[in-house]
């Protein structure tokens, strides 16, 4: 469901696979004996083995292997294997934030010509999930089966104490824009609450109320809203008004279930976070480390819409059995029952417009009985991925690093800036910077 831990190394060898890895690129697809009922998936998480096992009580006849990969082998392992034109796995993923190398490599099968004809399937699938599965002919390469966008998950206790006010659109205008965000935080931190847990959270909220594109005809740009987030999350990391509980920390967690231990000035205090910035899937933590705040908790927008994670899900170019691989790449992003099942069952937003309308009014008890599936697939539709490059994830890497190294004073903001574009131009030299920047 989300590959949101994988440390340096993956980085770097992305780096690498630019380099060595598109052999093959042009290669006609291999043929097929499509003879063997059983295929072989290799993913990074759980959800493809309970998908398999549901497959498989429905089809007898039919063998499905997971193969689970340690995220940080992941992607060192599948590409040295399809380099090689390995026939196995029949099936191979990739995060949306990450794919596109994949497909420049050529390992993924052409899904949009005959026999899959999976252009058919385009209204009935979120755009930007249709998106993020072309290639940069417009094929398509891959398919998923949810739907990843973000929202703010806020506290709504601390909303009616501050505000007199929970209302999911109200407490939305209170983030509904950088400089808004920042009085906001201000507002909280007068009542001894923190915003967010830590400045991670601000990170989606860089780009501005639309986003904006990292390069434009190989042209790498800080954009005046990017520039304008320096100096606002500046403020707020100066002021203290986040909880600095780092991401996956155990205080993180456990501002979901209440107040968390804080130091202010060498000397502790108990501290409510009121909100966190999390995808569809963040939920699962609310329900595990926030059980005595069920109803307590609701979602609402920030300044923009985003995305974080999404598994998307293809066929090996060169497997021996790509027909029984299309049938179950079908019955797992295609399937309106499979879908419907995996909804209730999980509680995944998926990306088949068909099961998000028919569970639009469906009340989420936990998220004070917010219309959730109705939120979500709004977010998703709001998602605009055509400003999406291959470069956006090392580029907002290095953002983050120069804004973190900004905000803890360890540089002033012009020379953050030009360490920005000097590692921005280390890792991709084709790529253009100022001049003044050099």
């Amino acid at each position: 469901m989300k590959f949101n831990k994988i440390v340096s190394i993956i980085s770097l060898m992305m780096m690498t696979f630019f380099l060595i890895a598109c052999k093959g690129k042009d290669d006609k697809s291999i043929s097929t004996d499509d003879g063997s009922n059983k295929i072989i998936v290799w993913t990074f998480n759980e959800d493809l083995k309970y998908m398999a096992e549901k497959y498989k009580e429905i089809y007898k006849d039919k063998e499905v292997e997971v193969v689970i990969i340690e995220a940080n082998d992941y992607f060192i392992k599948t590409n040295s294997a399809l380099r090689g034109r390995s026939t196995v796995p029949d099936i191979l993923v990739g995060e949306a934030d990450w794919i596109i190398p994949f497909y420049e490599a050529g390992y993924f099968e052409d899904l949009s010509s005959s026999p899959y004809n999976a252009d058919d399937f385009k209204d009935k699938i979120i755009d930007y999930v249709y998106e993020v599965g072309l290639d940069k002919d417009k094929t398509v390469r891959a398919l998923a089966y949810q739907t990843t966008p973000g929202g703010i998950y806020y506290r709504r206790d601390l909303a009616k104490k501050v505000w007199g006010n929970d209302d999911p659109e109200f407490v939305g205008q209170k983030f509904s824009s950088l400089s808004e965000i920042k009085k906001t935080a201000t507002e909280l931190n007068n009542y001894g609450i923190k915003i967010f847990p830590d400045m991670g959270s601000l990170r989606y909220f860089s780009m501005g109320e639309n986003r904006d594109a990292w390069v434009i005809d190989n042209d790498v740009t800080l954009s005046e809203n990017r520039l304008n987030y320096f100096d606002i999350t500046k403020g707020i990391y100066d002021n203290k008004e986040v909880a600095f509980a780092s991401e996956w920390s155990p205080g993180w967690y456990a501002g979901m279930n209440g107040s968390i231990p804080y130091n202010a000035n060498g000397k502790e205090e108990m501290v409510d976070v009121f909100g966190y910035s999390l995808p569809t899937w963040g939920m699962i933590f609310f329900r595990n480390s926030g059980k005595d705040m069920a109803g307590n908790w609701g979602i609402t927008t920030g300044p923009n819409p985003y995305i974080w994670g999404g598994t998307f899900i293809g066929i090996n170019k060169y497997s021996k059995n790509k027909k029984s691989a299309w049938e179950f790449l079908k019955f797992v992003t295609l399937n309106e029952d499979t879908l419907t099942w995996w909804s209730k069952s999980r509680g995944d937003v998926v990306a088949y417009l068909p099961v998000l309308e028919k569970m639009e009014d469906e009340e989420n008890g936990y998220l004070g009985g917010q219309k959730t599936y109705k939120f979500w697939t709004e977010q998703a539709q709001k998602v605009d991925y055509s400003k999406v490059t291959k470069y956006d994830r090392e580029i907002e890497k290095y953002f983050i690093q120069a804004v973190g190294a900004y905000q803890e004073g360890k540089m002033t903001k012009e020379k953050a800036i030009r360490e920005f574009y000097r590692n921005v131009k280390t890792i991709y030299p084709e790529l253009n910077i100022p001049n003044n920047k050099q």
